[in-house]
């Protein structure tokens, strides 16, 4: 095989790995790296068409080959590295994904759970509240009741208390009248004792003073005669 085939099959070499390598590159869909390949794309264009020049450009370039594929190898191996160690961030994210989605569901049922506790027990609170509305509503009707019958039966009262009063006035009213007739009926009979009483303590005022008149007389007449029995 002479240089030249070498020379071709090297090439070909160079070509396929570098495909290989730029096929990597863009499943992994970095930009940089993207940049790169096409700076490189560039570098195989203008190295295949010196190396099919003259040999000692081929020689030279040759040299350059083996340099680029060192350097494409060492590349690989990097970007193998890169994708074994984005595989395993990829696999810790999806765990950490997994976990994540793990806990949501956890915190969505223990927030499900919490809001059905909250919402029985809002309907329980709501419930109990309309038992004790419902509850201080009769007792206030209750109330209510009972005050209307103590009313009823106050007016009752009232109505026999008036009629009591009115009976009463109306026994009053005829008692002082009798009371009144009596007051006459003694006062005129008072009256009269009195008039009677004046009348005869004038009689006996006159009687007195006739008495006293004919017991002056006496007493004259039994002096004088005494007066004269001493002289005789």
């Amino acid at each position: 095989m002479d240089l030249h085939a070498q020379y071709e099959i090297a090439i070909q070499r160079m070509v396929n790995l570098f495909v290989e390598f730029t096929k990597k590159i863009k499943a992994m869909k970095c930009l940089t790296l993207e940049k790169l390949i096409d700076e490189l794309n560039i570098f195989k264009i203008l190295i295949e068409k010196e190396m099919r020049t003259t040999p000692m450009i081929r020689k030279t370039y040759e040299i350059k080959i083996r340099t680029c594929q060192k350097d494409l190898k060492m590349a690989v191996k990097d970007v193998d590295a890169l994708r074994c160690s984005l595989e395993e961030e990829i696999l810790k994210f999806n765990e950490f994904k997994e976990e994540t989605i793990i806990d949501i569901a956890k915190e969505e049922s223990i927030s499900r759970s919490i809001t059905e506790m909250a919402k029985k027990k809002m309907a329980e609170q709501i419930e109990k509240s309309e038992h004790e509305i419902m509850r201080i509503c009769k007792e206030h009707q209750n109330k209510v009741e009972l005050l209307r019958t103590e009313i009823d039966s106050f007016d009752e009262k009232i109505k026999l208390i008036n009629a009591e009063n009115a009976t009463r006035e109306k026994d009053l009213r005829t008692t002082r009248l009798k009371i009144q007739n009596k007051a006459i009926e003694v006062l005129a009979k008072y009256d009269r004792v009195i008039g009677t009483k004046y009348k005869l303590l004038e009689k006996l005022t006159t009687t007195n003073n006739a008495l006293k008149e004919e017991q002056e007389e006496l007493r004259v007449r039994k002096n004088t005669q005494f007066h004269y029995h001493h002289i005789n």
